[in-house]
C-alpha cells in the first residue's frame, strides 16, 4: 500500500504528519479507552500527548528510509486491528448475553442445566485430487506461550471493557 493510501485509510484518527529535528512525526487520536501497541522496531519512538491522552506521536528518523516509515504504519495497524477486534468481540459478547437472557427467561432451570456451548467445526478447504501425487498433510500452527499470554491479555481486556460498559450503563440508569 502506498503512503498516500495509508494516510487516507487512517483519516478517521485525525492523522497528522510533520518533520521535526530529523524525524518524521505521525500523530493520531485514537478513540477513548483504546490500548496502544508499542513499536517492535527500536528506531520508532512512541509518545503520548500531555494535553490529550488519546493522541499519540510516532517518530522515526527521516534517514531511516521506507523501512522506518513502514514500521510506524505496521505498529499503527497493529493497534487499530487489535482494538477493532476487541470492540467486535465485546459487541458479539453483548449480543450473546442478550440471547442468553432470552433463553433464561423462557426455559426452566432443569433445561438450563443442560445448556452447552458448542462451536461449529471449521469447514475444510476442498482440494482437487491429483492422480500422481499423495496429498500433503496440513499442519496446524502450534500455540506458543506467547500466544497464550496474548490470549490471556485479550481476555483481561474484554473483561475490563465489559466492566466499563456495564458501569457506564448502570450510571446512566441511575441518572
Amino acid at each position: 500500500m502506498q503512503v498516500q493510501d495509508k494516510i487516507l485509510s487512517l483519516s478517521e484518527y485525525s492523522i497528522g504528519i510533520n518533520t521535526y529535528q530529523g524525524n518524521i512525526v505521525i500523530n493520531l487520536t485514537y478513540p477513548e479507552g483504546w490500548q496502544i501497541i508499542n513499536p517492535s522496531d527500536e528506531s520508532v519512538k512512541l509518545m503520548r500527548d500531555e494535553n490529550n491522552e488519546n493522541t499519540y506521536y510516532y517518530a522515526c528518523p527521516v534517514d531511516g528510509g521506507e523501512n522506518s516509515l513502514s514500521s510506524v504504519f505496521k505498529t499503527i495497524d497493529e493497534t487499530v486491528c487489535y482494538n477493532k477486534d476487541l470492540e467486535a468481540k465485546v459487541e458479539l459478547l453483548n449480543q450473546k448475553i442478550n440471547e442468553l437472557e432470552d433463553i433464561f427467561a423462557k426455559h426452566s432451570i432443569d433445561e438450563l442445566k443442560k445448556l452447552e456451548f458448542v462451536f461449529k467445526p471449521r469447514k475444510k478447504a476442498v482440494q482437487k485430487k491429483k492422480t500422481d501425487s499423495k496429498p500433503e498433510p496440513v499442519e496446524e500452527p502450534a500455540v506458543t506461550e506467547n500466544d497464550t499470554a496474548e490470549a490471556n491479555d485479550m481476555d483481561k481486556m474484554i473483561a475490563e471493557s465489559i466492566s466499563r460498559k456495564n458501569n457506564s450503563k448502570m450510571n446512566q440508569e441511575q441518572s
